[in-house]
């Protein structure tokens, strides 16, 4: 699309040089410049989307070391063995009943404050939807969100 304005905005510029500057010739070279505008415009924020997906799905060099660092380190290949240290040397600082509560399943009033207090806009998600995506459509897409949170409590 870019490169078809910049060609027709040529050709108007050819035509002008070639036949002198009439009035009709200078508004179709001031349209055909504001059609590679547009066109640049468009092709800019299509490679600025582009690269956002891209990282978002691929990350960074760090990010990517760093997963790897702890899928190492939390991998089923290192066994710890049982350790009573550990329950004699920290403190219990918390009773079941606070421990039950914090470890609660949200509930869909909590899911939907937490959608809400998102920044509209963010980068995009892995998922390619932002903070405005979510709140514009909560309506449709509630249930869905709330299952798939939901889900990730019990799971």
């Amino acid at each position: 699309m870019a490169k078809h304005a910049e060609t027709k905005l040529q050709v108007m510029q050819e035509r002008i040089y070639n036949s002198g500057h009439s009035n009709f010739l200078l508004n179709l070279e001031k349209n055909a410049q504001l059609d590679q505008n547009n066109a640049l415009k468009i092709e800019e924020m299509f490679w600025l989307e582009k690269s956002r997906i891209k990282w978002h799905t691929d990350g960074d060099r760090h990010t990517r070391h760093t997963l790897n660092h702890y899928q190492n380190l939390f991998s089923a290949k290192n066994v710890l063995q049982g350790n009573n240290l550990i329950n004699d040397a920290i403190p219990h600082l918390m009773d079941d009943y606070v421990n039950r509560t914090i470890t609660l399943a949200p509930s869909p009033e909590e899911i939907k404050n937490v959608v809400f207090s998102l920044n509209k806009d963010n980068a995009l998600a892995p998922d390619g939807f932002d903070g405005f995506f979510y709140q514009t459509y909560w309506d449709i897409i509630l249930k869905y969100v709330c299952n798939v949170v939901l889900e990730f409590f019990s799971t």
